[in-house]
């Protein structure tokens, strides 16, 4: 009991230390990133006086203690998991983000009240609700032949419009910009290449990793690597770096529990943040170009974007219409009467697209932001206990699940639909993945598989 009492409490500890490494990377940023084209003007600058101190100082204790709460009252581990990553590398990042601009106190309220919700609404979920066990009408022998079309025919379609991307490039953002564009997947492309690469992939790479076939989850992963090229999508392609590594250490991967899986998580975030901003002011370009792919694309960006649409919405700008209804405005962009901060955030951005948090903003202010964060973590609470009715192996739970990681950048509902998420869920409902389902018997402390149907 006391072994895993401290264990907590190193990881809240951990976390919060998260928090000041965030702000201090900021630095590197601001001398790296001074001046973006988009318009010559400042990106941002660095601020550390008294006032931005003790607003750093409330959220590492916030983050502390909410993730301590997590690990100690929450039996859903794949829950917490994808909650902390969501705090880490959104959340935690924008309400830093907020302060070392000192931009937004807006931007900065929202992101520690989403932090709240989402983690409020998970022990609720825990606590008051029960697992249920949905009927499963429809075999994945069935199923699987319509995702293996939806890949063919996305990747079809971007070697036929682009030829085949450099794949040994892909850490390059200049390569990576060469195939960029919503020009190569159009009409019913596009959500099918939103379909293969967010939902097809991911469960034909379970069903295929659960038989042993290690080179068809190869063939998988690179399948999704060159598909991330086609639209320089960089949660795709970490992704497909992960599940590429994932075919050779899976099986170790799955010795290790939930909880080990969640430490991994919080030191490799941590170790990043305290290494990779660092890199961002070297000469060596190969050093530059992994920093900003693993730290600048994956957490500054995602901060930067959400606090620039929060303070757009803020101003009154767009009367909370929501980020999806203004986004056609921007070819009038160029007109006389779009106001200056609009013709900004689309002629220099360009799309612009952002994560939940700035999704909720736009709807409905704070009370929108309240909603949002409830949704997401409904949505993984579903994700734990439906997984587990699937599979008990932890790499197939996580990969299932892992279209959570698109509400980085993207708007709720359209990682839901536009993403293919939604599929995923019908897919865990309806869909018997393996031959053997099974049964869930909650405890006060963990959670105990028996018995088969």
């Amino acid at each position: 009991m006391f072994l895993r009492m401290l264990d907590r409490m190193v990881l809240s500890v951990a976390n919060g230390i998260y928090v000041w490494f965030c702000f201090l990377g900021l630095r590197n940023v601001a001398d790296a990133y001074r001046y973006l084209r988009f318009g010559l003007t400042q990106w941002f600058y660095f601020y550390n006086g008294i006032p931005q101190l003790v607003m750093i100082l409330f959220t590492s204790m916030i983050s502390a203690i909410l993730t301590y709460i997590l690990l100690s009252y929450v039996k859903e581990k794949l829950a917490v998991f994808w909650m902390i990553f969501l705090m880490n590398t959104l959340l935690v990042p924008t309400a830093v983000f907020a302060v070392a601009s000192s931009k937004s106190m807006m931007t900065y309220v929202s992101a520690i009240l989403a932090i709240i919700i989402g983690v409020i609404t998970i022990l609720l979920f825990s606590l008051l609700t029960k697992p249920r066990n949905i009927k499963k009408y429809l075999s994945i022998s069935f199923v699987k032949w319509i995702l293996w079309i939806l890949v063919a025919l996305a990747l079809g379609y971007g070697i036929y419009r682009n030829g085949l991307p450099m794949i040994f490039s892909a850490f390059s953002s200049s390569s990576v910009t060469l195939f960029r564009g919503t020009g190569n997947y159009t009409g019913i492309m596009a959500y099918i290449f939103n379909i293969a690469t967010a939902s097809a992939i991911p469960i034909l790479y379970v069903i295929y990793f659960s038989r042993g076939k290690i080179i068809v989850c190869i063939a998988l992963a690179f399948s999704m690597l060159l598909l991330s090229q086609y639209d320089a999508n960089r949660s795709i392609m970490l992704l497909s770096y992960v599940f590429i590594i994932l075919a050779f250490v899976g099986n170790e991967v799955n010795k290790l529990n939930l909880r080990s899986i969640t430490k991994v998580l919080v030191f490799a975030l941590l170790l990043l943040v305290m290494i990779m901003p660092n890199l961002l002011v070297l000469s060596d370009r190969t050093m530059r170009e992994v920093s900003s792919l693993l730290y600048w694309r994956m957490i500054v960006i995602p901060a930067q974007v959400t606090s620039m649409w929060i303070s757009y919405f803020e101003d009154g700008e767009a009367a909370f219409r929501g980020i999806s209804d203004i986004g056609p405005l921007k070819m009038l962009s160029d007109l006389p009467y779009i106001p200056h901060v609009f013709r900004e955030l689309y002629v220099w951005i360009g799309s612009a697209n952002t994560g939940y948090l700035a999704e909720g903003y736009s709807r409905a202010s704070l009370f929108g932001v309240c909603i949002l964060s409830f949704l997401v973590s409904a949505l993984l609470i579903f994700f734990d206990r439906q997984t587990l009715m699937c599979t008990s192996t932890i790499t197939n739970r996580i990969i299932l699940s892992s279209g959570v990681i698109y509400l980085t950048n993207l708007e709720f509902f359209t990682v839901l639909l536009t993403k293919g998420v939604l599929f995923v869920i019908f897919i865990l409902a309806f869909v018997r993945i393996q031959g053997v389902e099974r049964r869930v018997l909650y405890t006060d402390n963990s959670l105990a598989l028996f018995g088969s149907e």
